[in-house]
């Protein structure tokens, strides 16, 4: 649900002549169908922050000088995430080769350089899918509909303005006949509960400086890198148990990408880093301490995992840990980290 307030506004309209888009002022240059394998796909993002204040990101005073909105978009058969930059008006437009693609997650950093530069910055996973046809030479792919309440709750819509889309490329011609739609279609959110913190009495675990969560087992950690290697492909996910009767336990395993570093400036994610990508297993309500995996990982591959707790008046955040990497000759800590694991390279190991 979007909270309410979004303002109709005009789309800066695309301008079609043979090969060439002008989204307002820009030219842009559409891949040749006959000379090329890559293919345009555009969209737009509204946002709404705060207790339903709506936010246009063509709004004046909105963007300042240095503030950047990213998307994170990745081909489903890779592990490495492209990034896109949205423009001032919500607008963006990148140039894929036809396939299964998901855009993975958004990063907004604000007053030139996010967090680490004084500005602040907000981001969040996504993971909306959708397809770039290889018979069109634009697929629309809708507009993206993000709001974050007052408790940093991020809930995400998508609006189909496909009957305006081939206009917005055509400029009011009939040449609209080379337009696909592959609406983004969201997975399910269910596991997304903003959960009650972790480390509160009541869930009977201990936390310190390194963890917000559950002490794990197995696979062992360990604090100086995110992925420790295992030697099977359906591994066996064990963890301490609560002290509290009544508790279960939800688990969720993620398929990780990689996220190159979002704002040069200093802000979101210095030195890049893995992101948690496709989920490849969630279970709710377990009673016992452990999980064994029920479909074999893939061979060669990184993979995050969390453990959040149940109680019958309220579901835990998910259980996190810092991690001190070395990058370089500097130590870089990085908080909020989910588990890792590392698979071995052969499909025997089961």
């Amino acid at each position: 649900m979007i909270a309410s307030g979004f303002r109709p506004r005009r789309f800066l309209r695309f301008w079609l002549l043979p090969g060439i888009v002008f989204l307002g002022a820009t030219l842009v240059v559409l891949p040749d169908a006959d000379a090329s394998d890559k293919r345009a796909a555009f969209g737009r993002v509204k946002l709404s922050l705060d207790s339903g204040e709506s936010i246009e990101l063509d709004k004046p005073g909105v963007f300042k000088s240095g503030d950047m909105f990213l998307l994170w978009v990745l081909n489903e058969s890779e592990d490495e995430a492209t990034r896109v930059e949205v423009d001032e008006s919500g607008d963006f437009l990148m140039e894929l080769e036809a396939g299964d693609y998901v855009v993975a997650s958004y990063e907004w950093s604000r007053d030139a350089g996010g967090a680490a530069a004084g500005g602040t910055f907000r981001g969040d996973r996504l993971w909306a899918r959708f397809s770039v046809s290889n018979d069109a030479d634009a697929t629309y792919i809708g507009t993206l509909l993000l709001t974050v309440d007052e408790n940093q709750r991020l809930e995400i819509a998508v609006e189909d303005e496909s009957d305006e889309a081939s206009s917005w490329l055509a400029g009011g011609k009939d040449s609209t006949d080379n337009v696909a739609t592959s609406l983004l279609t969201i997975e399910d959110q269910l596991w997304r509960i903003t959960g009650v913190p972790i480390c509160i009495a009541a869930f009977g675990i201990s936390c310190d400086e390194h963890r917000r969560g559950v002490e794990v087992e197995r696979p062992k950690q360990t604090r100086s890198r995110l992925f420790r290697s295992i030697k099977t492909l359906t591994p066996t996910l064990e963890w301490k148990p609560s002290t509290t009767a009544e508790i279960s336990y939800d688990v969720i395993v993620y398929r990780a990408y990689y996220q190159k570093a979002g704002f040069l400036a200093g802000g979101g994610k210095p030195g890049g880093g893995y992101e948690a990508g496709r989920v490849v297993e969630y279970i709710e309500g377990l009673t016992e301490p452990r999980y064994h995996l029920q479909k074999p990982l893939e061979p060669g591959g990184r993979y995050l995992w969390s453990i959040r707790l149940r109680h019958p008046q309220a579901v835990s955040s998910w259980s996190t840990r810092r991690v001190d990497t070395m990058e370089g000759l500097r130590t870089v800590i990085k908080y909020n980290e989910l588990y890792g694991m590392r698979t071995p390279d052969s499909r025997r190991s089961r």
